[in-house]
């Protein structure tokens, strides 16, 4: 069976970390573009596919391919990173499996009525408008006057943003799980108080030993794992100044230069040992 690293350029530090464990332990692999390339995967051919597309461009082609080609086997499965590539999508999943979480309203079309309602409904003094799709707090608007923001979304060409509270903070948290099992949990705290957009670049960052965070924070995590069908992701969680606890967002292409920094965890090696694990269990089940 052939192994591809689904990428669309370069080879970001994640995607080269995986390179190089693979290189380590002697497995073969090709990269391509499923955009541009896809002839090199040939149809009917059993595959694996590591996806390290995250759809940001709202193209989901590669998924199409993925889906229509039952001989492909995809890390994630293509069905659910279509759901988690998208942050509204999301949202919806996780009321649906009763996940803690933040109340979002879609800007698509632009229903007065419907945003009013949820702007009172959520009492709050400061909203989040942020982009469907993007990588690190990328593109996250904190408007000064909503209204007038709202109405400058309305009239451009792009309308493809969701709504949220700004909730104020103690801490966020990262957890990283592969293959149903946590493999690290980081506390992330703010340099810039309590409103703040915190990803791993401007957040004071430690790992915290699973047997050291608070039961509430341990049921919402496993609560998501049993819930969530993806093969790697990362967990966005915020903890408010009551101490609880609420999904900010799964990402389904998780980096993890930060989090084999902070670890110590080989965790591109570990990565693609569950996977030829989970490869091998699947063959001796069939």
């Amino acid at each position: 069976m052939k192994l591809f690293i689904a990428i669309t350029s370069g080879a970001p530090h994640t995607t080269q970390r995986i390179i190089e464990e693979l290189e380590s332990l002697s497995i073969p692999y090709t990269l391509f573009n499923p955009y541009q390339d896809c002839e090199s995967l040939k149809i009917g051919e059993n595959c694996i596919i590591i996806n390290r597309v995250s759809g940001i461009s709202y193209d989901d082609s590669d998924l199409n391919l993925y889906m229509d080609n039952q001989n492909y086997i995809v890390y994630n499965d293509p069905k659910y990173s279509r759901i988690f590539r998208d942050k509204f999508k999301q949202y919806s999943y996780f009321i649906k499996s009763k996940i803690s979480t933040i109340p979002s309203c879609s800007l698509e079309g632009i229903y007065k009525d419907k945003i009013d309602v949820f702007i009172n409904q959520n009492s709050n003094d400061r909203f989040l408008i942020k982009p469907l799709r993007s990588n690190q707090a990328q593109g996250i608007i904190t408007p000064l006057n909503l209204k007038d923001e709202i109405v400058r979304i309305k009239n451009s060409n792009d309308q493809r943003y969701i709504l949220q509270p700004f909730l104020q903070k103690r801490r966020e948290w990262r957890v990283l799980v592969i293959n149903k099992v946590v493999v690290a949990i980081m506390e992330k705290t703010s340099r810039h108080g309590v409103f703040s957009i915190l990803n791993c670049a401007n957040s004071d960052i430690r790992l915290v030993a699973k047997e050291d965070i608070k039961p509430e924070l341990t049921k919402l995590i496993n609560q998501c794992i049993v819930e969530i069908p993806l093969f790697i992701f990362a967990i966005d969680i915020l903890e408010d100044l009551k101490e609880e606890y609420k999904v900010i967002e799964v990402n389904n292409i998780p980096g993890l230069k930060f989090v084999e920094e902070v670890s110590g965890i080989n965790i591109a090696k570990l990565f693609i040992e569950q996977l030829l694990m989970d490869q091998q269990q699947k063959t001796s089940v069939n």
